[in-house]
């Protein structure tokens, strides 16, 4: 670890202790401090008292991440700590003071340019401020592990957050293996067609060309997920019919490889290359399978419905570099920085509104939108428009397809919902949870498939709703009788 970085660390890590931390991140600010050389090198600030004392056994001045805000650092905890490996999120010194003057300037331009997008601006800021305190972003991946992992343990995992370790400005928590989901599906691709004696870049391009011409049909969530089921049981199938016989046939009736011994002339490149095929030749290596997309974005789906409906607290900010494939198949949930909480009467509400968008009922959407709470959003608009509040209220929280946006794009969409029903005042505890539908939808959009939202969330917000309001009108009866016979 570098003088100049450790220095660094240390000093923003003694900012803002707990109380009840004081005696161990003090012992993080003079481990840091003093751990100025590379771990191994000689130094006399490395001390045998700095060693007994130093929180990290090692670290890797190269970040394996960089944000906006700040860099994380792969590491491993010394003896004394357990000896865990861990990541170690850094933030940038003055990172908030410049992050609040830019989006102030982005906030007052849209006042005076676009003032339909300042209201909702204007909620995301004050969630995007939460993600400046890292001891509260501890106690989120703290909260979130008790809330998810009882019931997802199989499907998901969330780091774990070294509490009494973690200042403002210094987050240390677990290391969770796999990487990025974006990351991990193109390596897989290009592992699959490597296995066809494909170019990997080119299989790409045809792919993405087949998507943007629409020759690749979109499939919904449940269909993806079924076809690519299907695919890699016939790829599990092509091998033990075909490729391990051929396998074993070879193995048995090919002269073998030229030995080590016998190749001592060549170069080595060229040795290695014979070991190398030597050892392709030794073990049976399955085809590669796909990354099951429709199946992770159901667990993401119904994950983020479990925090919004049941817990009423989610993380903001679901968007593809916070999700990793991990080696052992589950997914890897990680920056909990922008946790949003809504009450009850919020999470009501919003079940009740996916119930009204998938009735297509624009009253009851115009509604929720638009009265105070407790009974809805507390938005409000000039001419309290109910088509202007179905059509935003479709596009924010299921689908942006022709049938709502009137055909138009992004801008020119928001524009004309403007110029009907001008925005007085946003629905604010609504923006958060319409920016998770928005991302996960924007996931799934990327990889071709189809998603709508309230659909994929009917079944949680029923749930809800036969919990806390049996008799709203629009809750399916089946939902109710399943309330009668479970209480």
């Amino acid at each position: 670890m570098s003088a100049r970085g450790s220095t660094s660390v240390a000093r923003r890590g003694s900012l803002g202790k707990r109380a009840n931390r004081r005696s161990s991140a003090s012992a993080f600010d003079r481990s840091v401090a003093l751990e100025t050389p590379p771990i191994g090198s000689s130094s006399s600030e490395s001390s045998s008292s700095s060693k007994d004392s130093a929180i990290f056994a090692s670290w890797d001045e190269t970040p394996v991440g960089v944000a906006s805000i700040g860099t994380v650092h792969a590491a491993r905890l010394s003896d004394s700590f357990g000896g865990h490996e861990v990541c170690v999120k850094v933030q940038a010194p003055g990172i908030e003071r410049r992050f609040r003057a830019d989006i102030k300037t982005c906030i007052d331009f849209c006042r005076l340019a676009m003032p339909q997008h300042a209201p909702p601006l204007e909620e995301i800021e004050r969630q995007f401020l939460t993600e400046f305190d890292y001891e509260a972003e501890a106690a989120n991946l703290a909260e979130t592990r008790a809330n998810l992992l009882p019931k997802w343990q199989n499907k998901i995992d969330v780091p774990v957050p070294y509490e009494n370790l973690c200042t403002k400005e210094v987050l240390v928590m677990s290391r969770l293996p796999g990487t990025k989901l974006v990351d991990g599906v193109r390596e897989r691709f290009a592992r699959i067609a490597k296995a066809r004696g494909l170019d990997p870049a080119e299989m790409e391009r045809k792919q993405t060309d087949a998507v943007k011409s629409g020759s690749l049909i979109k499939k919904d969530v449940d269909a993806d997920a079924r076809a690519t089921k299907r695919a890699n049981f016939l790829i599990a199938l092509s091998d033990t019919l075909v490729r391990k016989p051929r396998w074993y046939l070879r193995r048995a009736f090919q002269p073998r490889s030229r030995s080590y011994e016998s190749e001592r002339s060549e170069s080595e490149s060229a040795v290695k290359e014979t070991e190398t095929e030597t050892e392709s030749e030794r073990n049976f290596s399955p085809s590669p399978r796909l990354v099951n997309i429709g199946e992770t974005l159901r667990t993401l789906l119904d994950v983020h419905a479990e925090e919004i409906f049941v817990h009423g607290a989610f993380n903001g900010d679901p968007h593809p570099g916070n999700v990793l494939l991990m080696p052992c198949g589950r997914l890897g949930l990680i920056d909990y920085g922008q946790v949003k909480r809504v009450d009850m009467a919020t999470r009501r509400n919003y079940a009740k509104l996916v119930l009204a968008i998938l009735a297509e009922d624009k009253k009851e959407i115009a509604r929720l939108c638009q009265s105070s709470a407790p009974e809805g959003f507390g938005g409000d608009s000039r001419n309290k428009d109910e088509d202007v509040a179905y059509r935003l209220a479709m596009f924010w929280n299921d689908r942006d397809t022709p049938d709502v946006t009137l055909g138009l794009n992004l801008q020119e969409f928001l524009d004309e919902m403007e110029r009907r029903d001008p925005v007085i005042r946003a629905p604010k505890d609504m923006v958060m949870i319409a920016r998770v539908s928005m991302l996960l939808r924007g996931m799934a959009n990327a990889f071709n498939v189809r998603l709508r939202v309230a659909e994929a969330w009917r079944p949680h917000a029923a749930a809800l709703l036969a919990e806390t309001d049996p008799d709203y009108y629009l809750l399916p009866r089946s939902a109710k009788n399943h309330r009668g016979k479970s209480s």
